[in-house]
């Protein structure tokens, strides 16, 4: 059977042509005649029976199916540009990884360890996409970076981190130096530490936009839900603007903990209470169960979680000294 596809050289045209608005300029793109453009879309517009353009004077207009029929076909271009790409720079061979994560969890976790990774897999080219939560994952993205329960289905999810929060704000707020390592229902003496409640108090609450309960569920955890609004205070898109946020002085923020290290150590935000919080959700690495044992992102995922375990272990070392 026939497939329904036009030919590729008729869909370059229509993407120049409706880029430009003007077969004349689609033409010089494609080092074409004018008459050679115009004649692709004719018979584009015969094949799909449909009117793609408006011939105005001077120039062109998307149609109502030209408009809808465009940014179609310009992510299936996209899409055989870079398998094609892919093909010509590996020629086939299973030695890269797309992992699709989040902008805060990249930039701040995994980019101070992009040497290891090179060291540890030193054929294997590694590229970052923009997180992904669709479902089935797209057939491009290897393994996906998930920030939630790690219950996706047809998902294998291994944890990393992001469980263990703490609340930060400018380096003027009262703050200990180091989260305590009590369950958050045990208090320590008020000489030693802020009570969460006044610590909190005049302070706006910072919080994630894609996690709009962390701010409840930590007071909760706490004991002070009655007396703190857990839901009011402004919302950001990601963890770096929270951080940001906080350092800055607008407000208290409730990040994972492995995400405010650098910047505790760096002075730039400080620990408004001791007591570290345990969230319900975290950071997971998750690949589809259809693939094999032993396969590449198996291996991937496993040295992921042992750089976030050999995070956690120095953390529990930090907090013992």
């Amino acid at each position: 059977m026939r497939r329904a596809t036009p030919s590729t050289q008729a869909l370059l045209a229509f993407s120049a042509a409706a880029r430009h608005l003007s077969f004349t300029k689609a033409a010089l793109e494609m080092n074409l005649t004018q008459g050679a453009i115009s004649r692709q879309i004719a018979a584009l517009e015969d094949f799909v029976r449909a009117p793609l353009f408006e011939r105005l004077n001077p120039g062109l207009a998307l149609t109502l199916a030209g408009a809808s029929y465009l940014p179609k076909v310009e992510a299936a271009l996209r899409d055989i540009e870079t398998a094609t790409l892919e093909l010509q720079a590996f020629g086939g061979q299973p030695n890269q990884i797309n992992l699709a994560c989040p902008p805060s969890f990249a930039s701040i976790w995994l980019m101070p360890r992009l040497t290891a990774f090179r060291e540890r897999f030193p054929s294997i080219t590694l590229n970052l996409a923009p997180p992904v939560w669709t479902e089935p994952m797209p057939s491009n993205v290897d393994i996906a970076i998930r920030y939630g329960a790690g219950t996706w289905p047809n998902l294998e999810s291994h944890y990393l981190f992001g469980r263990e929060n703490v609340a930060v704000g400018a380096p003027s707020a009262l703050a200990p130096k180091r989260p305590s390592k009590r369950p958050t229902n045990q208090r320590r003496n008020a000489r030693q530490t802020p009570d969460p409640t006044r610590a909190l108090q005049g302070k706006s609450l910072l919080h994630h936009a894609q996690v709009p309960d962390a701010w409840p569920e930590a007071l909760a955890a706490l004991g002070i839900a009655e007396q703190v609004n857990g839901y009011a205070g402004p919302r950001f898109a990601q963890y770096t603007m929270l951080l940001n946020a906080a350092s800055a002085g607008f407000g208290v923020a409730l990040v994972p903990e492995l995400l405010a290290r650098s910047d505790l150590a760096q002075g730039r935000i400080s620990l408004v209470f001791a007591e570290r919080v345990t969230l319900s959700r975290g950071y997971y690495a998750c690949y589809p169960r259809a693939r094999r044992s032993g396969s590449l992102e198996e291996a991937v995922t496993q040295w992921m979680e042992d750089e976030a375990r050999a995070d956690g272990a120095e953390t529990q070392l930090e907090n013992a000294q």
